[in-house]
């Protein structure tokens, strides 16, 4: 069997300006998310200073979130502190709202105003391995809870408020579908 090294030398070439793009994509702040948690496709970094409720995120999970998901394979390998890829979430609330679970409900008190999040607050996962539970309550001036609509969504559901140090930057998408 001959080998065709202009074909060989095609899909090197190929694989090596994909992998250039990447890291030249995410060293300038884009992020690319193929979860159904937010919008699929790509995001990039905005220079806002802090998070306001109802935008999205790049997060680092807490440590024992982020020891958690990679036992479980529920995150890749990453540059996170715990070693993990950071999580592309929604803020649902900000320092000082209340955030509690009851039943399927996540509700959330900001200010004056109240919100609910229809969500699904899994006992097990996938694999029927226990789940931890977020208690909820009032969030400290650093602490912010992130989540998602998706139903197996690894989210301050189950792992609590995130505080604003692991908060990479708050996201917009630049592509998405």
């Amino acid at each position: 069997m001959r080998v065709h090294t202009k074909s060989l030398f095609g899909v090197s070439a190929v694989i090596g300006i994909f992998g250039t793009v990447i890291l030249v994509a995410r060293g300038l702040g884009v992020f690319y998310n193929d979860t159904p948690s937010i919008p699929e496709g790509f995001w990039y970094s905005t220079s806002k200073p802090s998070p306001e409720l109802g935008d999205f995120v790049a997060a680092c999970p807490p440590i024992s979130a982020a020891k958690l998901a990679l036992e479980r394979d529920y995150l890749p390998a990453g540059h996170c502190p715990g070693g993990t890829v950071p999580l592309l979430k929604q803020v649902y609330a900000v320092p000082f709202d209340f955030v509690r679970i009851v039943g399927g409900t996540l509700r959330i008190q900001h200010g004056d105003a109240a919100f609910s999040h229809s969500i699904n607050v899994m006992k097990t996962d996938p694999e029927g391995r226990p789940l931890p539970q977020a208690p909820g309550g009032v969030l400290s001036a650093s602490q912010y809870w992130l989540g998602s609509s998706c139903p197996i969504g690894f989210d301050s559901r189950y792992f609590g408020a995130v505080q604003r140090q692991n908060i990479i930057s708050v996201i917009r998408p630049l592509f998405t579908w």
